[in-house]
């Protein structure tokens, strides 16, 4: 049998019990569905890595311009301040690019 615990509720802060707090009565279905489709982001085809100017998630593959020289195929995450200064990560490695003032670094490494 689990112990059942107070935590906080992310709004307010005040500490309930999850059987009795009041997503678990009033309109829990409607609450999940605006949270799935929140997440619901699909990933966009790049065609030049340089053409990236905003926030989202974005797959390359072998005929993508610009890409990195030793990865065929991959997926980026990419968080843009505005249209001009970001940062896109390729993911499932450590390497990453900076754009600062439109222009994009050289491939880098995480420490």
């Amino acid at each position: 049998m689990e112990d059942i615990r107070r935590i906080p509720d992310p709004i307010t802060g005040r500490y309930f019990y999850p059987q009795t707090h009041y997503l678990a009565v009033v309109d829990l279905d409607s609450h999940i569905k605006e949270l799935m489709n929140q997440n619901n982001t699909y990933a966009t085809y790049v065609k030049d890595m340089k053409l990236i100017n905003a926030s989202g998630p974005f797959y390359f593959d072998e005929n993508t311009l610009n890409k990195p020289a030793n990865i065929p195929k991959g997926y980026l995450r990419a968080t843009f301040t505005d249209l001009k200064n970001g940062v896109v990560e390729v993911l499932t490695t450590n390497k990453y690019y900076e754009i600062i003032d439109g222009k994009m670094s050289e491939l880098k490494e995480r420490a």
